[in-house]
């Protein structure tokens, strides 16, 4: 576990394997967040100036990794996993759900209940709205993602933390 200067961590950290990292980058604030790992060789990385709020929750298992960015802003309640926990199997015996990496760019600001699964990506400077489902890959940047199955609502935006 690596905690970089200037960070502020509140929360549960779960590991069940061998050679796993969480690495929290400088300056980060996470408030009541559950880190989880299972199996081993895995990582989940917090990039520089994010923030987490309460009960969110970042779970990796099978060889994949959660990255977040710098300045991300991840609001309570959110989801991020890079897998199901169980196996789902095709008629002929044949497991069809494996786990995925997960990425989120930098600046982004992920709403309440949002749920990210495996194989999202989220670009730099977005938004993902409250409540959304993510399942995919968003390769635009400045957009704001939203609704279950998640979808680009809206292109060339960006945000601020402060009200203006």
């Amino acid at each position: 576990m690596y905690i970089n200067e200037g960070v502020r961590f509140e929360g549960i950290i779960k590991i069940y394997g061998n050679n796993n990292t969480i690495e929290i980058h400088k300056n980060c604030v996470i408030k009541g967040a559950k880190f989880w790992i299972e199996d081993d060789k895995k990582k989940i990385e917090m990039g520089s100036y994010s923030t987490v709020e309460e009960n969110a929750e970042f779970a990796t298992i099978e060889g994949c990794n959660i990255i977040i960015g710098e300045d991300c802003m991840i609001s309570s309640e959110v989801t991020i996993r890079t897998g199901d926990s169980h196996s789902i199997l095709n008629n002929e015996g044949i497991r069809i759900n494996s786990s995925q990496n997960i990425k989120v760019g930098n600046h982004v600001w992920i709403g309440n209940k949002a749920v990210l699964t495996k194989g999202s990506l989220v670009s730099d400077n977005s938004i993902v709205g409250s409540g959304a489902l993510v399942n995919k890959v968003f390769e635009i940047k400045n957009c704001i993602i939203a609704g279950v199955l998640a979808k680009v609502f809206k292109e060339q935006i960006s945000w601020l933390r402060e009200r203006i």
